[in-house]
């Protein structure tokens, strides 16, 4: 068994033997189980409130943050695409005027051999 079972089966164990073995009446151990038991019900319920508004706080959190994390992701889509259609737009630019050069040095290579082979 686990430690945390371990340990509750040991104390339930430690608390029965010590109300059944106190010199007390039927009456008195009974009152006192019925305490305890009010006590353990009474603990459980105040544990599972916090269990249950921890849970609530940590899925606040996790919507929070998975909201927030979609939209950097979205923000570096638009991001993304539009740096790309400016490197495209870069590139178009660029490559026209590397076309150009070379038409400009291909006319001016045949101007220079025709001129030189006459």
């Amino acid at each position: 068994m686990s430690k945390p079972i371990n340990l509750l089966v040991a104390a339930v164990t430690g608390f029965a033997a010590g109300i059944l073995l106190a010199p007390k009446s039927g009456k008195e151990t009974r009152q006192d189980i019925k305490n305890k038991a009010e006590d353990v019900k009474d603990k459980a319920g105040e544990k599972f409130d916090q269990a249950k508004s921890a849970a609530s706080d940590g899925y606040k959190s996790a919507k929070s943050g998975v909201s927030d994390m979609a939209e950097e992701v979205k923000g570096f889509g638009t991001s993304l695409r539009g740096s790309a259609a400016d490197v495209a737009g870069e590139a178009k630019k660029r490559g026209s005027r590397v076309a150009n050069q070379a038409k400009a040095t291909g006319k001016g290579i045949k101007e220079d051999a025709e001129k030189n082979f006459k």
